[in-house]
């Protein structure tokens, strides 16, 4: 997931991951809104083939109808894009990545799992904290039974 802003980033995390799995050889998926053909042309640059999958109408309309409702959501509009890899077919195992990650080191036993779904918590849960269902904002982990 990524956007012209974050372009860099995005060439560290592919970077770190490509040099701790030297025999990866499966698809690059670049999920993004609107890369620009210089953002692109960095990326294809550094890394083998890449697949560019752009954020599907469908979700772009409701992510503007949620912003017009909640123009506090603008700033995080595009992480919502990371729904499109639930569209994502043909995969056995699919890692998705948000491009402020750095790997320090292998995530094979991740590939090597059974679990259908392995998750992480957002910068929130590591506070301690939660979401709000219908807001999304960061609250106390204990003001909420139906906290995120």
């Amino acid at each position: 997931m990524t956007s012209d802003e974050f372009i860099t980033g995005t060439v560290v995390m592919l970077h770190s991951f490509l040099q701790h799995h030297k025999s990866f050889r499966g698809d690059l998926v670049i999920i993004h809104d609107g890369l620009n053909s210089q953002s692109r042309a960095i990326l294809e640059g550094h890394f083998p083939p890449l697949k560019f999958v752009s954020g599907s109408p469908v979700l772009s309309e409701t992510l503007d109808r949620l912003v017009t409702a909640n123009p506090a959501m603008e700033s995080r509009r595009a992480r919502f894009l990371s729904l499109e890899i639930l569209k994502l077919s043909g995969y056995e195992k699919v890692l998705f990545c948000d491009s402020d990650l750095l790997f320090q080191g292998s995530v094979a036993d991740l590939f090597a799992s059974d679990a259908e779904l392995i998750c992480c918590g957002d910068a929130a849960v590591y506070r301690g904290n939660a979401r709000d269902p219908v807001t999304f904002l960061e609250v106390a982990a204990s003001t909420s039974n139906n906290a995120l």
